[in-house]
């Protein structure tokens, strides 16, 4: 899902990707992956990083959340991108928080 719903999309790219580990596994924890490029490109960009991290992570139970974050290219200089790891922080932190409260 987008970080940003009300941005219009060619503005704000960024999102969160949820990938969700078989229920039998589950350990209720979290992990938000940031895939590198030093702000100009997405090692994730071919899909071939996240995935297998994200799988990996599965397989121990845990709940890994696939970050894309605004980059430099698309007009988004620093902080933009700390700022997009903040909110994603922010929202994964307020999700699991309501869920273990019912």
């Amino acid at each position: 899902f987008r970080l940003r719903p009300h941005v219009p999309e060619q503005l704000d790219v960024s999102s969160l990707e949820r990938h969700d580990p078989p229920e039998h596994l589950r350990t209720g924890a979290v992990v938000i992956v940031v895939p590198g490029g030093g702000y100009i490109w997405h090692s994730d960009s071919n899909g071939l990083t996240f995935q297998p991290t994200a799988a990996w992570l599965n397989g121990l139970g845990i709940i890994a959340y696939i970050l894309t974050y605004r980059i430099v290219p698309e007009g988004h200089i620093w902080p933009a991108q700390l700022q997009d790891f903040e909110l994603a922080m922010h929202i994964v932190r307020q999700a699991h928080h309501n869920s273990s409260n019912g």
